[in-house]
């Protein structure tokens, strides 16, 4: 946590937390990370609970995130990466404006697996 305000107070990221709208509660996050003032450009991340899966949450709370990303922080640039065996989270990207540039083979270890 003391990473997370370090980095947001350094202009380095910003990380908001999604509730659901029905029973107040944490059941994900978005964080743009990585920015870079010179080439105007961040990472995307996003991760929401399993069981909010296929209900259109993270799509609904991306909306105002790429809107402060690209109008508060004036990026120029906003680009995400997501594991090829979770193609929803593909799918999200692509509904929301991203385009497919590339794939990068084994670019991150996650739960035991590339």
């Amino acid at each position: 946590m003391l990473r997370r305000l370090t980095e947001f107070e350094a202009g380095n990221s910003g990380s908001f937390v999604i509730e659901c709208k029905s029973q107040p509660a944490f059941c994900g996050a978005i964080e743009i990370r990585d920015i870079e003032p010179e080439p105007s450009r961040a990472e995307l991340s996003f991760w929401l609970a399993f069981e909010m899966w296929g209900k259109g949450y993270m799509s609904e709370a991306l909306q105002p995130i790429l809107c402060f990303g690209f109008e508060n922080l004036e990026l120029n640039r906003l680009y995400a990466y997501h594991i090829m065996r979770n193609p929803s989270s593909g799918k999200v990207l692509q509904k929301n404006g991203f385009v497919q540039e590339g794939v990068l083979r084994q670019r991150v270890r996650k739960m035991g697996s590339i």
